[in-house]
């Protein structure tokens, strides 16, 4: 996943189109899998554990204020990146993050 990520920023780096295209592919496919796969696996432990179904609501409605939250913060971060460093802050940043 990590190295899909960093490719992803490199490619949206470059002055080719083609590579613009084949990174936006590649991103939606990671973002569906980093979404899916972790909830998947919450939902079959949380189950295969026994435990209250009341509390999984709880735990899902938690992650996504959550990851609200975390996107507001990246696209302030974003911001100021872009601000910073032109055009390809963002990305650089999303390099070094991931």
């Amino acid at each position: 996943y990590c190295a899909l990520e960093m490719m992803i920023n490199y490619l949206e780096q470059r002055p080719h189109f083609m590579g613009l295209i084949i990174s936006r592919v590649v991103g939606g496919i990671t973002t569906n899998l980093l979404f899916s796969v972790f909830e998947t696996w919450l939902v079959t432990e949380h189950r295969r554990r026994g435990f209250a179904e009341e509390q999984l609501e709880t735990i899902l409605r938690d992650s996504v204020i959550v990851s609200n939250l975390a996107a507001i913060a990246s696209g302030y971060i974003a911001h100021v990146l872009a601000a910073k460093f032109g055009p390809v802050g963002p990305f650089e940043g999303a390099v070094t993050c991931t």
